[in-house]
């Protein structure tokens, strides 16, 4: 099983410490700033390099395939490499240098998948008085998200009576929601008070796969212990104490069995 999977990682052109830079496409700050600030959130067109967005979605359908969940495809560079090249979206929402917070996403949602409740991130953490959050995630769509497989839904800040202060009264209409569909390579970013949810999936709607990031600014004290600069590349050992932590804080922690795969995955890439 080791050569098999480290065969296959190699045939995708996948690495795991010899990471490589890529170019991106010039990022209009001023657009998502402005959109940002004013709605909670933003959405670009595609700008990712495909090269990129196809590493990462086969290092996630490889991990998968041998039977781990998304998560363990962190132990690849390429979800490192694109971490990196989010620096001026991370830029230009916090107007100043940002890191990167120990919390990573990587979802592979298919068929039946049911959605997530609404949730606010982290609605503790303020916003500046242009609108300016303290932290941020970004999502990068790596396959196309639709309202059929169960793209990213928001209430846009001035239409939620609880953005700024989530005590207040909240009196939701339904027509403030909105759909947020994005291709492949796409970025969405929200502000960490911003209500958000991933809808529900039709049975046979091709698959939403997708990586985030939390980031916050540099200026705020780190909001998880740790923060890093944009541009960090973990060693081996710490990817495994990364996706190890990720773990231990989803609510699948209790699995037994599929944190035996996990592990299983992740000593195997890891043991070089």
């Amino acid at each position: 099983m080791l050569e098999s999977i480290f065969d296959e990682a190699v045939r995708l052109g996948l690495t795991i410490g010899a990471p490589r830079a890529w170019p991106l496409d010039a990022v209009d700050r001023g657009a998502l700033q402005a959109h940002l600030w004013a709605q909670g959130y933003f959405a670009t067109a595609p700008s990712i390099p495909s090269g990129l967005v196809d590493r990462c979605r086969d290092a996630i359908a490889l991990v998968r395939r041998h039977g781990a969940p998304a998560l363990a495809a962190f132990v690849f560079d390429a979800p490192w490499e694109l971490a990196t090249v989010l620096s001026d979206h991370a830029s230009a929402a916090v107007d100043g240098e940002a890191r990167l917070l120990p919390s990573l996403r990587a979802e592979h949602r298919y068929g039946e998948a049911r959605g997530s409740p609404p949730e606010r991130d982290h609605p503790a953490r303020e916003l500046d008085d242009r609108g300016a959050p303290e932290s941020l995630t970004l999502w990068v769509a790596l396959t196309d998200a639709t309202p059929d497989n169960g793209c990213i839904y928001v209430v846009p800040a001035p239409w939620d009576p609880a953005y700024g202060d989530p005590r207040a009264p909240s009196q939701l209409l339904l027509q403030a929601i909105r759909a947020v569909p994005a291709r492949a390579g796409a970025v969405l970013g929200w502000t960490s008070k911003l209500l958000h949810w991933d809808a529900m999936a039709d049975d046979h709607a091709p698959p939403r796969i997708s990586l985030a990031f939390e980031l916050q600014a540099a200026y705020c004290l780190p909001f998880d212990e740790v923060s890093y600069p944009l541009g960090w590349i973990p060693s081996l050992d710490e990817r495994r104490a990364l996706v190890a932590r990720q773990w231990a804080r989803d609510a699948h922690a209790a699995d037994a069995e599929r944190r035996a795969e996990f592990d299983r995955v992740v000593d195997q890439l890891l043991a070089r």
